[in-house]
């Protein structure tokens, strides 16, 4: 019997922060992009990923910049547009959805890319 393998759909999570050109730029790269809004920051990942229509909570928590969040993109596809992405977009935080990290908050991944971010300048000097 062959197993198989169920394939995500491509998806960019992009929480913009108010940053249109970003948004343009994913629309001319034909990503299929859903918009986390501050009242999906406590929201788990796999959630936000999800078709939703749901309450509108606020949100207790900030995050001061835009960053996205890539799902079932082939390496091909990703490279492409972070090739892309890097001139305008040159420390743009960017992470994959991961079995991982699917059932943290947008929150928690944020602040885990920070972390990272913050060890990995650290280990740069």
């Amino acid at each position: 019997m062959k197993a198989r393998i169920k394939k995500t759909k491509e998806m960019v999570l992009c929480y913009h922060k108010g940053n249109e050109q970003l948004l343009c730029l994913l629309e001319k790269l034909h990503v299929p992009c859903q918009i986390i809004s501050d009242s999906d920051l406590e929201k788990t990942i796999s959630i936000c990923l999800q078709e939703r229509e749901g309450e509108q909570t606020k949100s207790q928590v900030e995050i001061p910049e835009p960053f996205l969040l890539f799902s079932g993109i082939s390496q091909k596809r990703f490279d492409e547009i972070l090739n892309l992405l890097r001139p305008d977009f040159p420390k743009l935080m960017k992470a994959v959805v991961t079995q991982h990290n699917q059932n943290w908050t947008v929150v928690q991944l944020y602040r885990e890319l920070c972390r990272e971010q913050k060890n990995f300048g650290v280990h740069q000097r």
